[in-house]
């Protein structure tokens, strides 16, 4: 993991362990949640591609030009969302 983000405290959970369901539950998260990465800042909730591009904030500088995809509407940055996860087997082929 690179240093940057040692420094930062994200917690990974599962969203089918039994504490990530308790945890969508008491978010009213829908059920299909747990198909994206869902990112819990104080009382905010951010999931897809807001999830990531908050993140990116994290990470670093180089990987920080990926920012400009805010300019593209949500809905369609979860749509390409969408497609590469459900095709993310093409991508990380070794």
């Amino acid at each position: 993991m690179h240093s940057k983000l040692k420094d930062k405290n994200y917690n990974i959970l599962p969203s089918l362990s039994d504490e990530g369901k308790k945890i969508l539950n008491d978010l009213k998260l829908t059920k299909t949640s747990h198909e994206s990465v869902i990112l819990i800042i104080g009382k905010k909730i951010f999931t897809k591609s807001d999830a990531l591009l908050k993140m990116i904030d994290d990470f670093p500088i180089l990987w920080r030009v990926l920012k400009i995809f805010n300019i593209i509407p949500r809905r369609l940055r979860d749509l390409i969302y969408d497609w590469v996860s459900n095709n993310r087997h093409l991508f990380l082929k070794r």
